[in-house]
C-alpha cells in the first residue's frame, strides 16, 4: 500500500496570492520548444509535431505572436499573431494564410487549421479576476491527489456561471489546473502547469500544456528562456502575407488593425 499523501492547508486569500505574482507579469519573450498533439481530420488517429523551435513573444492586454519551426530543416511551421481584436494564421506548410476577429466561433473541419494564438496567450498571460466576480474555495479529490480549487463565478445576465477554474495541488499549493469556460459552460480550453520558478516578485511555470477539445488539438509549451517582463516591439504583432498567398477571411475581421495585402 502506498503512504498517504502529505497535504497542506490554505486559504482562498493564500491561493489569490500565488495567482497575483502570475498575474503580474506583463510581457513575454521567450524562446520555446513545442509539441503539437492534433487529431486527424477523420478523427482516427492522433498525429505528433515534436521537437519544434519557436518563439512566443506576448503582451497584456491581449497581444501575442507565436512562430515555429520544423527539426532539422528549421523552416517555418506557422506563424500567427493576435492584436487588437483580430487573430493572423499563417500556416507554411500549406501556404495558407487566415484572419479573422478573435470573437470568431468559426472553427474548421481540418483540426490542424483550428489553432489561434489568443488560445495560447489566455494561459499564459493570465487575465487578472473580474472586478465583480465571486470567488469560491473548495478541496476536491481526483484519485490520490488533493487539490483546492478556486472557482471564479461571473454574472450571466440575471444568472450566474463558472468562468474559470483554478487547480492547486495540495502538495505544493501550486497552480496545477487551470479550466476556462464558455458563456454556455462549455470547457474550452484546460491548461496545465508545471515547474514553477520565481522572477523578483513574479512567478512563471517552466512547461504548459494547453488542451483545447473542441478543436481537437494539444500543445505543450516549454520554457527555454521566458524573457519575463522584456517587452517586445508593438510592430511584432501584425503579419505581413508572403507574396502571392491569399489571404482567407474569417468572419468580420475589426477595422482596428489591417494586414498590408501584396500582390503576387
Amino acid at each position: 500500500m502506498l503512504p498517504p499523501t502529505v497535504v497542506q492547508d490554505a486559504s482562498l486569500e493564500d491561493l489569490t496570492g500565488f495567482l497575483d505574482r502570475f498575474m503580474r507579469v506583463q510581457s513575454l519573450k521567450a524562446v520555446v520548444d513545442l509539441q503539437l498533439t492534433y487529431v486527424t481530420d477523420d478523427k482516427t488517429k492522433e498525429r505528433i509535431l515534436t521537437d519544434v523551435r519557436g518563439a512566443i513573444l506576448a503582451e497584456r492586454p491581449d497581444s501575442i505572436r507565436v512562430n515555429a519551426k520544423l527539426p532539422v530543416t528549421r523552416t517555418s511551421a506557422f506563424d500567427m499573431a493576435s492584436f487588437k481584436g483580430m487573430f493572423q494564421v499563417y500556416l507554411s506548410l500549406q501556404n495558407r494564410f487566415f484572419e479573422g476577429s478573435t470573437a470568431s466561433k468559426a472553427r474548421s473541419e481540418k483540426r490542424s487549421e483550428n489553432i489561434r494564438p489568443q488560445h495560447i496567450f489566455e494561459p499564459l498571460l493570465v487575465a487578472p479576476f473580474a472586478a465583480d466576480s465571486i470567488r469560491v474555495l473548495d478541496p476536491i479529490r481526483e484519485g490520490r491527489t488533493q487539490y483546492y480549487v478556486i472557482d471564479e463565478i461571473l454574472r450571466n445576465g440575471d444568472d450566474y456561471r463558472i468562468g474559470r477554474k483554478f487547480w492547486f495541488n495540495r502538495e505544493d499549493l501550486k497552480l496545477s489546473r487551470l479550466e476556462i469556460r464558455g458563456d454556455d459552460g462549455e470547457l474550452l480550453t484546460t491548461a496545465r502547469y508545471q515547474e514553477w520558478s520565481d522572477y523578483g516578485e513574479d512567478i512563471f511555470p517552466g512547461i504548459v500544456t494547453i488542451d483545447r477539445p473542441v478543436d481537437g488539438y494539444t500543445l505543450k509549451i516549454t520554457f527555454l528562456k521566458p524573457g519575463i517582463n522584456e517587452a517586445p516591439p508593438a510592430d511584432t504583432f501584425v503579419l505581413e502575407p508572403p507574396d502571392g498567398v491569399k489571404v482567407e477571411h474569417i468572419e468580420e475581421v475589426p477595422t482596428a488593425v489591417k494586414t498590408n495585402n501584396r500582390s503576387s
